[in-house]
């Protein structure tokens, strides 16, 4: 979460939340924990993908580590995933390959690392998976030992650079991934912006159920003061309290749970 994005405090204490939750132990990052590449035109904002290169270390002390991107907002129904997927021998991770057509990121990896390696095909679909959840044990932390900030001269010109790149070793030395249920990794591929609400983890990936990159993050924030505020006891902005209710009793009807009540306006 770097730089000074208004939407990043209230996730902050959704994450907390969860953290507290799930009896797991928080760490977010809040500056580059590694530096920007040397490369032309590379947007110095997507420094912050490169923080999953930090899972190496914390997998030295913590046996399961549960990353998310800072553009995802946990519903307050989510279970604790360490407990839904208890197998620690596996990567856990959306194969959005299933939805997506990842074959131009995976010819840019492969030409990249100069590599052609055998990526396997199911029907007309290549598995790619998602880099915005990933659950990984310590069984699995050989993965960074493979990927490595050592290749990225190479992995950063190809699109979505990190993720690609992930996806690419998790093929070429064979490791074990298990495809996450979208509920975990909702995002806006998978339908219109209601149905997010029936998942765990919405993920407001690239334009965020909005179709305009900038309007996610007041998305993400509509959504922490129509379901969290009242979870967390965070009082409403009382201009703002008309426009909640309206939106909290729109939104009734796409929950699988009771929304708590409206006496907190």
């Amino acid at each position: 979460m770097h730089g000074k994005n208004k939407s990043f405090e209230y996730v902050k204490k959704i994450f907390s939340y969860y953290a507290k939750k799930t009896n797991a132990d928080l760490f977010i990052s809040e500056s580059p924990i590694f530096p920007a590449p040397k490369v032309d035109n590379f947007n110095q904002n997507l420094v912050a993908c490169l923080d999953k290169f930090e899972i190496k270390n914390l997998l030295k002390k913590y046996d399961r580590v549960l990353y998310l991107d800072a553009d995802i907002v946990i519903n307050p129904w989510a279970p604790n995933i360490f407990d839904y997927y208890p197998d620690t021998s596996q990567i856990y991770m959306l194969n959005e390959g299933l939805i997506l057509n990842r074959k131009p990121e995976i010819n840019q990896i492969c030409n990249a690392m100069n590599d052609e390696i055998a990526w396997p095909k199911k029907g007309f679909k290549y598995p790619y998976f998602n880099a915005g959840v990933i659950l990984i044990s310590k069984e699995q932390r050989h993965f960074f030992e493979k990927a490595t900030l050592d290749d990225i001269d190479k992995f950063i010109p190809v699109h979505l650079f990190e993720q690609t790149y992930f996806n690419y070793i998790l093929t070429k030395y064979n490791f074990n991934v298990s495809p996450l249920n979208k509920k975990f990794n909702h995002m806006g591929c998978f339908g219109n912006k209601s149905k997010r609400m029936k998942a765990f983890f919405m993920h407001y990936a690239a334009d965020g159920f909005t179709g305009k990159y900038h309007r996610k993050f007041d998305l993400i924030i509509d959504d922490y003061w129509t379901f969290w505020a009242p979870i967390l006891n965070d009082t409403i902005p009382k201009e703002k309290q008309t426009y909640y209710k309206k939106r909290k009793t729109l939104y009734k009807y796409h929950v699988p749970f009771t929304i708590p009540s409206l006496n907190y306006f």
